[in-house]
């Protein structure tokens, strides 16, 4: 019983493995494809959000030094501040503190 002695039922056996081999690659083709998509906008993102945590630390740190520098500290530790817009200024939202005035003179 030799697949020669059963030709259509040999050539329906290697077609039928034929589709299933490209219906695989297909399938895991496409699975690959959305991988990468989604690790590419996941990394976009990640740097977007990385980039909004270190602007506002930048501008925390700003607000700090500008307020240090318009500070007048006595020789006993008073801090007398001067009014200017940085107490009025937006705060980022990422910002961890309310006002930089608590860093001041602690």
């Amino acid at each position: 019983m030799s697949p020669a002695c059963y030709p259509a039922k040999h050539a329906d056996s290697v077609l039928m493995r034929s589709i299933r081999r490209q219906v695989l690659a297909w399938v895991l083709g496409f699975l690959v494809l959305a991988l990468l998509i989604m690790m590419v906008v996941s990394y976009q993102r990640a740097l977007h959000e990385i980039e909004e945590i270190f602007d506002a630390e930048l501008a925390q740190a700003a607000k700090l030094v500008g307020k240090l520098v318009l500070a007048d500290i006595d020789s006993k530790g008073t801090v007398f501040t001067v009014d200017s817009d940085l107490n009025k200024s937006v705060r980022h939202k990422y910002e961890k503190y309310g006002s930089s005035a608590e860093f001041v003179g602690s």
